[in-house]
């Protein structure tokens, strides 16, 4: 088993007595774990001792554990908590122990505070001896394999143990949590695949294990620990969803869980819940076991009812009793080589975050490795795959500052063939190693022509040697690209590309080829340069006959990781997908559908972008596109309108008609009748602005009452609330009280017989 580069481990565990102490491992300029020969950093101040005041020696205490590599570090937090917890001190209280991470050695302020912590007994793994510093001091030797270390580390400490916690040794957070959870349980933490760990387990002698593992969107890795033992605990580490009661204290509830494709719905689960005593009580829900039987479309919804028989009408409001999420199930496995001329910090990470994508199958071959070296990636191979037969067994390939030794001329043509004829994806990433040979020798010309760029000479130094880092800019595509697009809205993605840290090393590129697309440029003009005030392309796209080929002229984007290491992981999951369309396709797609995000609140607008292009693969020229939106019975068509100065792309907004999975779709107007729309599952709440913050805000209803010339009365002061509201009733005083001279009948008499005698007095003088 290989050593995963990406396991790092924070220095923040505390698991009952004992404390973590580690040095930060996850620098920049680190090298990542096992996999290259470390380079001798420079000495750094230590940040873990004050060395202001010092302070009294303590009297002799427990275990000190010093280890060089962090990856030891989680093996032996069981062990140093099992050893703490057995020798008790004064008034039978655990004696401390101690772990220490030191990867440089010891300094004089780290020797100086252990030296006043007094441990009884030091023990070092891969750390040189000191003197002095304890009553007993001892050496042990681990592998570096993590999954032999793991086991001879619980042979030796614990022999026997029928409760063992194991954990995958390629997933970090679950290394962590299985380190915490064996120290607190006193058993001992075995890392690695099940066909590595069923060997030590029979040697251990367990029975009953705690798998802890991440989730993926249905549940654990299926499969994951299953049959190593006659009991196994699974712990994920993600909910897949958490139910929210409000109102519902001690009410025997049910969560359900329940899956729709097309008009037909399957119940998948039940599980009983009474939430406790409380104005509002979550609690996570994990559904594992659940699978799709069939690609295609589905929506899973989970619902929250009573147990027992509810009476229409009981519950006024149904609609937050449930929420469901679209997932699109496909069956199409990538495939990914990957080539690197030398084990650089860039070929480190990328093979780690590909491998740990678990849609990608990816195979690795690293040039310089020595003969019998097994090469790592999920899917090994035995040599450089150098034939077209060879290269379609893959989606895309990646060459990583490839050296031209292993690439002949018979090569470069199968790798041009794979692009146009078979539309398999190509990035390459030079470095400074090879890469001046490689795109210099002749017989690699089909790889040259592949290339969206037309490469410079890497020892011309014209735009002025860069000695500091120059920042990154994205241009107006490179904001709104599938490859680039780190961020939903193109102005908040360019904006973020300008704040990640920007690479020492761009390879110098003459210019771009036409048809293609700069994404990213390096802006050396800020770091000195006077010869490119545009910006060197540094990330450049095109399809070479209906394949995706991408420039990449750096190999430092593992720098990003330090500060950003969701981005970095978004970029090269977009980059992998992009690379890969064509050959899940068949080729490339004609029109790409955006939307700003995924869940959208009932009222708010849902904003499309497309991008489109005609049969010749040119921006297509159109007066607007239509799209469909359909939400349950509902259809709307949605009018998508040019952009202005942005040929082939358009834009269009509506409002989703309910709530629920949404689905938009378009199709261009010359698409084969036969052919399936392009679509995205999106989904739609209702709005819940009145729940995000339960806490009384008395200056805002303070602000209101005085707008409205009223008063903020506390619940204990309701009683008096009559009392505080003034009377709105008027008096009117009069000198006498008035005749009611309308009041009698014989006043309407009177006015009927003057009405009387003045008609007949006209008829007789014939006025009317």
């Amino acid at each position: 088993m290989r050593r995963p580069p990406s396991v790092a481990f924070a220095p923040c565990c505390l698991v009952g007595l004992l404390a973590l102490i580690a040095c930060p491992q996850d620098a920049p300029d680190s090298p990542p774990l096992g996999d290259a020969p470390r380079a001798s950093p420079a000495p750094i101040e230590s940040p873990v001792f004050p060395r202001a005041k010092p302070k009294p020696p303590l009297a002799p205490q427990g275990e000190l554990i010093a280890v060089a590599d962090p990856a030891h570090a989680a093996l032996l937090t069981p062990a140093l908590a099992r050893s703490a917890l057995a020798e008790k001190g004064a008034g039978g209280q655990a004696v401390p122990g101690w772990l220490l991470v030191v990867p440089q050695g010891w300094d004089e302020g780290l020797r100086a505070e252990v030296t006043r912590l007094r441990p009884r007994r030091l023990l070092r793994v891969g750390v040189p001896p000191a003197k002095g510093l304890a009553q007993s001091d001892e050496a042990l030797e681990l592998p570096e394999d993590l999954a032999a270390a793991s086991l001879q580390l619980a042979k030796r400490e614990w022999g026997k143990s029928e409760q063992v916690v194991v954990a995958p040794a390629d997933q970090p957070q679950a290394v962590i949590l299985g380190a915490a959870l064996a120290a607190q349980r006193g058993a001992p933490l075995l890392l690695g695949l099940p066909e590595q760990l069923e060997a030590g387990l029979k040697e251990l002698g367990a029975q009953r294990l705690l798998a802890v593992a991440q989730a993926k969107k249905g549940g654990l890795k299926k499969g994951w620990a299953k049959g190593l033992a006659a009991q196994v605990e699974s712990l994920g580490l993600e909910a897949a969803e958490a139910a929210l009661a409000r109102g519902y204290a001690k009410v025997p509830l049910q969560v359900v869980l329940s899956v729709s494709k097309g008009e037909a719905t399957k119940e998948l689960e039940r599980v009983d819940w009474t939430p406790p005593a409380g104005p509002e009580t979550s609690k996570p829900f994990v559904f594992r076991g659940h699978e799709p039987e069939a690609a295609g479309s589905y929506v899973y919804e989970v619902r929250l009812v009573t147990k027992s028989e509810q009476a229409p009408g009981e519950e006024p409001i149904t609609s937050d009793d449930a929420k469901s999420a679209p997932v699109k199930v496909t069956e199409e496995t990538t495939r990914v080589l990957l080539v690197a001329g030398g084990p650089c910090f860039e070929y480190h990470f990328l093979r780690a975050r590909s491998i740990r994508e678990k849609s990608v199958k990816v195979s690795v071959w690293l040039q310089s490795a020595v003969e019998g070296f097994k090469q790592p990636g999920n899917v090994r191979i035995e040599s450089l795959p150098t034939t077209l037969e060879a290269l379609q067994e893959f989606d895309c390939v990646v060459l990583l500052d490839p050296n031209p030794v292993a690439f002949s001329t018979e090569t470069a043509e199968a790798l041009k063939r794979f692009v146009a004829e078979y539309h398999g994806g190509l990035l390459y990433v030079p470095g400074p190693k090879y890469s001046g040979r490689f795109l210099g020798r002749p017989e690699l010309k089909p790889i040259l022509d592949l290339l969206p760029v037309v490469p410079g000479d890497l020892i011309d130094f014209s735009d002025g040697a860069v000695t500091r880092r120059a920042p990154l800019k994205a241009t107006l595509d490179g904001g709104d690209h599938p490859a680039t697009r780190i961020a939903a809205q193109p102005e908040r993605c360019r904006a973020l590309w300008s704040r990640l840290p920007g690479p020492f090393f761009s390879y110098p590129v003459k210019r771009e080829k036409a048809g293609a697309l700069v994404l990213v440029r390096h802006d050396l003009a800020s770091a000195g340069s006077t010869a490119n005030r545009e910006g060197r392309p540094l990330v450049v796209a095109h399809y070479f006959q209906g394949g995706p080929v991408l420039f990449q002229g750096t190999d430092e984007t593992w720098r990003w990781r330090s500060v950003a290491a969701e981005v970095y992981d978004r970029y090269w999951v977009s980059m992998l997908r992009f690379l890969i369309q064509g050959r899940l396709a068949g080729g490339r797609k004609r029109v790409e559908l955006i939307t700003d995000k995924e869940l959208y609140e009932l009222g708010e607008p849902v904003r499309l972008r497309a991008q489109a292009f005609d049969p010749s693969f040119r921006p297509l020229q159109a007066g607007s596109l239509k799209a469909r939106a359909k939400s349950g019975d509902d259809e709307l068509e949605v009018t998508l309108e040019p952009i202005q100065k942005r040929p082939g792309w358009f834009t269009g907004s509506f409002l989703p008609p309910r709530p629920g999975p949404l689905e938009v779709s378009i199709k261009l107007p010359d698409d084969d009748p036969g052919k399936a729309p392009e679509s995205v599952q999106l989904s739609v709440r209702q709005s819940n602005v009145e729940f995000l913050v339960h806490s009384l805000d008395l200056e805002l209803l303070g602000g209101i009452a005085a707008a409205t010339s009223g008063a903020v009365v506390a619940p204990a002061e309701v009683g008096a609330l009559p009392e505080q509201i003034p009377l709105r009733t008027e008096q009117l005083t009069v000198a006498e009280p008035p005749i009611p001279l309308w009041d009698g009948w014989h006043v309407l008499a009177l006015l009927c017989l003057l009405l009387g005698v003045e008609w007949v007095v006209r008829k007789k003088s014939k006025m009317i």
